[in-house]
Order: structure tokens, then C-alpha cells, then sequence
């Protein structure tokens, strides 16, 4: 899981990525010039990838995303086996897309939940034989995501990354302290 920036091809189905000038000026040791065998995205610096198996894993889909911290994001996990040199990511997770508006001021967070399925919590990514990617969660994490957003930002959408799957009993709340969700 190295920091790259992509350098062109913005809009398109392949891109050109670079090492990210990031990553370097940390001293982290320069390994552009290593084989990559595996990716995931978003970047993960505990992700690890076991030849043997096919496998990454110590990848998480966090219970919470803080908006009010600059640099959060909410994006479905991708993930790559190499070849060729070529970094092509593949989608091993999607997106639940929730508007809302008019919320009074005292609700300061949006919560996604269901009752049967896992929406947060470890998960492992497997490649099939033709390297497509497979995502499972592997432990018992709270049936919940949450995203905290400033009042400012009320009349919005968010987007929760969830694995793919049959949900049936999705619920959507807003939450604020001392007042009863909605």
C-alpha cells in the first residue's frame, strides 16, 4: 500500500499513477522500484497480501466517518492483483447514497444500520483465478455505519461504502445529542 497520485488519464477507464512526493518526504523507504503483486484502495497501511492464498486482508470499512476532518473520504474498496506492470483496480465494494435536508440544527450525524447484515468491520479480499477480486467480511462488527457532518452541511448527500450483498432492512437516522433520532 504505497501513496500514488494518478498522473493522467483522469476520466477514463486506465491511468498512469506515480509514487506520491507524500510518501517520500515521510522517509518512508522509496520502493518505486519494487513488484507490486497486490493493491487496495482506499489505501490501507495495514493491508497485507499472502501469495499463498490470494488474500489481502487487515482491511476495515470503519463504524464512522468524520467529515469535519479534512482528507476523509467515503469510497467503495477497490482492489488489484498485479500484472504486466499495470495498475488496474477493480470494485470489490459499493456505495449507498443518502440526501438529506432540512435537518434542524440540534441532529449533527447520519446513520446507515440494518439489523441482519455487517456494514462495518474487518474484511478480507480474495482474486478468483482471473484475478477479479472478492470481498467477505471476517468478524462480528457492529451492524452500523455513521457519518458525522457539520450543520453547515446539512442539505447534502453521503455516501456509505458497504460490501456487496442482499440488504433488505436498511435504515437511515439523524442523531444529535439530547434529542431523539429521526
Amino acid at each position: 500500500n504505497t501513496v500514488y497520485r494518478l498522473e493522467s488519464g483522469t476520466g477514463t477507464t486506465e491511468g498512469v499513477f506515480a509514487i506520491s512526493k507524500r510518501r517520500i518526504e515521510s522517509n518512508i523507504p522509496d520502493i518505486s522500484r519494487a513488484s507490486m503483486v497486490a493493491a487496495v484502495y482506499p489505501c490501507n497501511w495495514d493491508a497485507t497480501y499472502d501469495e499463498s492464498t490470494k488474500t489481502i486482508s487487515g482491511v476495515k470499512l470503519p463504524a464512522s466517518y468524520n467529515l469535519n476532518i479534512i482528507g476523509t473520504t467515503t469510497k467503495a474498496p477497490m482492489a488489484y492483483i498485479g500484472s504486466e506492470g499495470k495498475v488496474l483496480f477493480k470494485n470489490v465494494g459499493a456505495l449507498v447514497k443518502v440526501e438529506v435536508s432540512n435537518v434542524p440544527s440540534s441532529y449533527n450525524s447520519v446513520e446507515l444500520s440494518s439489523a441482519t447484515s455487517k456494514l462495518s468491520g474487518n474484511y478480507k479480499i480474495s482474486f478468483d483465478n482471473n484475478g477479479v477480486p472478492v470481498a467477505s467480511m471476517t468478524d462480528d462488527a457492529a451492524n452500523g455505519n455513521s457519518v458525522t457532518f457539520v450543520v453547515s452541511d446539512a442539505n447534502r448527500s453521503f455516501y456509505f461504502p458497504i460490501l456487496p450483498g442482499t440488504y433488505t432492512d436498511l435504515t437511515v437516522k439523524t442523531k444529535g445529542e439530547s434529542v431523539e433520532p429521526i
